[in-house]
């Protein structure tokens, strides 16, 4: 299972694999868990367990993303498709700095110029939909800044993650027809 989710995340991307169906022939089952039982599926659930569930109409999909770091509410932990986009961003970033900026002369690269090389990666990662608008972050990040001092160059950004939507409840009031005329 942990093979086909890491497979089918690098594949969807910022999309995620929650309720997308496998290329798979089945499932296992282990003894005692039946994920058609809503108890074992709340406890699996709870318990941060990553598992598929077999589909009357045919095919095997998978009922969540969540990894088994359950110990605290960080939601990036606890999300494989959140965990693959925040690295995918980190490692874009070191990448970048890297490549443009580590080596140049301070009098060639100003933090000003670093922060549009930042602003603009963080563009290209709301295009990649891997961040959006928040009503705190319209550009789908906020307090962006760079701070040079001497050779060491200090990036801090907060980014806001594109996640899943993992669940959809409904409240809905059912009443009796009352009329007069």
């Amino acid at each position: 299972t942990a093979v086909i989710a890491a497979g089918m995340t690098a594949a969807a991307g910022y999309k995620g694999i929650v309720k997308k169906f496998a290329n798979s022939s089945g499932i296992g089952s282990v003894t005692g868990f039946d994920p058609r039982s809503p108890g074992d599926r709340e406890d699996a659930l709870k318990a941060g367990l990553l598992f598929m569930e077999a589909v009357p109409t045919g095919g095997v999909r998978f009922v969540s993303d969540q990894t088994t770091y359950s110990i605290d509410n960080n939601f990036v932990y606890n999300s494989v498709q959140a965990v693959y986009v925040s690295d995918l961003m980190a490692l874009t970033l070191i990448d970048n700095f890297d490549r443009l900026v580590v080596g140049k002369s301070v009098a060639d690269m100003s933090a000003a110029i670093a922060l549009g090389i930042l602003e603009a990666q963080l563009f290209n990662f709301k295009r990649l939909k891997w961040i959006t608008s928040s009503d705190d972050a319209i550009k789908g990040y906020k307090n962006p800044s760079v701070t040079l001092t001497g050779g060491v160059m200090e990036i801090s950004v907060e980014v806001k993650l594109a996640g899943l939507i993992y669940f959809v409840p409904i409240a809905m009031a059912i009443s009796q027809v009352e009329q007069t005329a």
